[in-house]
C-alpha cells in the first residue's frame, strides 16, 4: 500500500495538511522532516520486529511535539536464540524496544512449538531485573499451541524510559534438557498523552 503525501482533500481552514511518513529512525522533533510537518501528521517507525505510530500534536520544534499513539513489538524465537543461564532458565532479549511514553496493554504468545525435552516449560515476559513486568501468569509453553494468554500486565505498565523486553523460559530440571521449541511473542502498547 502506498500513502500519498500530496495535498488532497485540502480545506481552507487547515493551516497545513497533515502528512504521513515512515522510516526506521526515531522521532527528532527539531530536525527535518519532523520539524516542518504540520500538526496532525503521523510518523510510522518500523524496524526489525517492531512498529511504532506517532502523531504531531504541537509545533514547538521539539521531540515533545510528537506523541506515541500505539505500537507492537513482535519476534519469533527458536530454542537456539535463547541463552542458557546454566540453571533452569533460558533467556532472550528482544531486538526492538518499548519506547518512552508507552503503556503495555497485553502480551500474546503465538504459534508455539512446544519447548519439550524436559517435563515442563513456562514463560515470563519482562525486563532485566523484573522478569515478570509484562505478565502476571507463568503460562506453559511446553506443548504446541496456536495462542496462549500471558495474563494481565503486571508491574509498572507506563515507560518513563525505553525498555528492551526480556523473555525467560523456565524448564523443570535444567535448560540444557530442552530439545525443541519456537514461539512468537507480541507485546502491544498504547501511548500516554
Amino acid at each position: 500500500m502506498r500513502i500519498s503525501n500530496t495535498d488532497a482533500y485540502y480545506e481552507d481552514s487547515i493551516a497545513g495538511q497533515p502528512q504521513v511518513k515512515y522510516g526506521v529512525g526515531a522521532v527528532d522533533g527539531d530536525a527535518a522532516p519532523f520539524v516542518s510537518m504540520p500538526i496532525g501528521s503521523k510518523y510510522i517507525r518500523n524496524g526489525a520486529g517492531f512498529v511504532h505510530e506517532y502523531m504531531k500534536l504541537q509545533n514547538k520544534g521539539a521531540d515533545q511535539d510528537w506523541a506515541l499513539l500505539s505500537g507492537c513489538l513482535m519476534e519469533t524465537l527458536a530454542l537456539a536464540d535463547f541463552t542458557d543461564s546454566t540453571g533452569v532458565t533460558g533467556t532472550y532479549t528482544m531486538v526492538g524496544d518499548i519506547p518512552i511514553g508507552a503503556e503495555v496493554t497485553r502480551v500474546d504468545l503465538r504459534k508455539i512449538t512446544g519447548f519439550a525435552g524436559d517435563t515442563s516449560a513456562t514463560i515470563q515476559v519482562g525486563v532485566a531485573g523484573t522478569v515478570a513486568r509484562y505478565t502476571t501468569a507463568t503460562p506453559s509453553v511446553f506443548a504446541t499451541a496456536e495462542m496462549v494468554d500471558a495474563g494481565a500486565v503486571s508491574g509498572t505498565a507506563i515507560h518513563t524510559a525505553a525498555a528492551s523486553p526480556l523473555i525467560t523460559i523456565t524448564a523443570n530440571s535444567d535448560w540444557g534438557a530442552v530439545s525443541a521449541g519456537q514461539i512468537t511473542v507480541a507485546i502491544w502498547f498504547n501511548g500516554v498523552c
